[in-house]
């Protein structure tokens, strides 16, 4: 089902979508500029070791010996390892300035061994189409993290067959096209990333099997999310903020989106022939319209929609009646919330009505409200309240020592919700003098006088048995006498 497609940037104008070419990338120079110069730079990395440059483009070609990894770890303070899983190479604490004159501060190609790019900053390349802070094309395995791709076209670019590397912890801002360019390129993640100010946040073309974990999509021009011609996409914990479109979805198949949310968007979600997807507890929060769905065999289940039209008369905070998506696709489980409708449910546990109390008892409570509460208790007909929190309170030893004794006592306990819906339950109990406290004096002398009892009473068995071995002695004596 799956077409590679021709780049596109999708312009998208309410109610029509156009899409525009950018491929006008220019020609591309691999070698390093001859204007490099190790000079403080306007971003420093944190660590203790770092270089600045400006004007230029590091190109590793890890299938030349005379650009590859081996040739930089040789000839850079700033590169080092060996490519391997345990080893991999590692770029760090690089600046680059790529002053408006290269296409890109770090170009990796044909590489497959390991390698790591961290904390460093890449900013101002050249305009073209693919053009980026860092470029990947035929490049995997690789681990971008704590990295400022800012003012450029694109943040992050990976075109062709650039598998399998993971960007985690970065920081993208203000690139005229893209945040992060994915296309024909499988197996990436991308985690915990902060993007903003682009045109696009995230441009994804005939790529499988990626994964977006925990990222910020935040004032982008016109789309927060544009994914196209792709398959086994997973989309988990994501936040898009201040666009024209949060989500765009074109020809896809087998995307799982959850726990995503869309804020101040004029179009939550837009799907155009994404079949076979599933979207489940995400909050479509929009200016204007929440969702336009035209695909087929997708599963929508317990999201959030701000257009709701229907109640939540139970308080369980699942719309009464089912959300109708698209054509294809209903929601029969929405997230709803009209406010607190129900009083709360109060079952008494502990103690049990008309039981008699000495002391003042622990009151346990079953309190059901699917919202936040107060509770407090008066007595009989005082109009003293008494609050409380959690399921549990006994009462003040103050207020039960002024009790009437003997006597019968009412306690009223309230339980009130957000929605000022009260809940009252009655505990009777009897409250009678408190027992005297045990003579210690007289209970020696009880234990004493048993404990002497119990011992007269062996030495008698003992004693007994005695005798009776003496006489059986004597009468054997006598018989054998006669």
């Amino acid at each position: 089902m799956m077409q590679k497609s021709k780049i596109r940037i999708v312009y998208l104008v309410i109610p029509a979508i156009i899409l525009i070419s950018f491929f006008s990338c220019e020609k591309i120079d691999f070698s390093p500029s001859q204007n490099s110069e190790n000079i403080p730079g306007e971003f420093l990395p944190k660590s203790s070791g770092y270089w600045n440059y400006v004007n230029t483009l590091f190109y590793i070609n890890d299938s030349d010996a005379g650009s590859d990894f081996d040739y930089y770890v040789s000839n850079y303070d700033w590169c080092s390892g060996s490519g391997t899983y345990a080893d991999p190479f590692v770029i760090e604490n690089l600046t680059i300035d790529g002053f408006q004159n290269v296409p890109a501060c770090i170009y990796v190609a044909d590489c497959e061994r390991y390698w790591k790019v961290n904390n460093c900053t890449f900013h101002n390349v050249s305009s073209g189409g693919l053009n980026a802070g860092i470029i990947l094309i035929n490049a995997s395995n690789g681990f971008v993290s704590n990295t400022n791709s800012s003012n450029n076209v694109n943040g992050f670019t990976l075109f062709t067959n650039a598998n399998n590397n993971t960007f985690e912890n970065n920081w993208v801002n203000s690139n005229s096209e893209s945040a992060i360019m994915n296309f024909y390129s499988n197996n990436n993640s991308f985690n915990d990333n902060w993007f903003n100010g682009s045109l696009v946040g995230l441009q994804m073309d005939a790529s499988f099997d990626c994964n977006f974990t925990g990222n910020s999509f935040l004032n982008m021009g016109i789309a927060g999310i544009f994914v196209n011609n792709s398959a086994n996409i997973t989309f988990t914990g994501n936040i898009v903020n201040t666009t024209t479109y949060g989500l765009y979805f074109d020809v896809n198949e087998n995307i799982t989106m959850s726990y995503c949310e869309t804020n101040d968007v004029s179009l939550a979600f837009f799907n155009d022939r994404t079949n076979g997807s599933e979207y489940f507890d995400n909050y479509f929060n929009t200016n204007f319209l929440t969702i336009i769905e035209n695909g087929r065999y997708n599963y929508w289940h317990h999201n959030y929609y701000q257009n709701y039209p229907y109640d939540d008369a139970n308080d369980d905070l699942i719309g009464d009646d089912p959300y109708v998506v698209g054509t294809f696709s209903t929601d029969y489980n929405p997230i709803w919330d009209d406010g607190d409708d129900i009083a709360p449910v109060v079952n008494l546990i502990t103690p049990l009505n008309f039981t008699f109390h000495w002391f003042a008892p622990v009151i346990q409570l079953e309190i059901i409200d699917t919202y936040s509460y107060s509770g407090w208790y008066q007595i009989d007909d005082s109009d003293t309240k008494y609050y409380f929190t959690g399921n549990n309170f006994t009462i003040e030893n103050s207020t039960w020592n002024n009790l009437d004794v003997p006597g019968n006592h009412t306690i009223f306990i309230f339980i009130k919700d957000i929605g000022n819906h009260t809940t009252m339950i009655e505990l009777w109990i009897f409250v009678d003098f408190a027992p005297p406290e045990p003579d210690l004096d007289y209970i020696w002398f009880y234990f004493g006088f048993i404990f002497i009892g119990f011992a007269g009473i062996l030495l008698y068995i003992k004693f007994n048995g005695l005798f009776e071995n003496i006489d059986k002695k004597r009468r054997k004596k006598l018989r054998d006498f006669i």
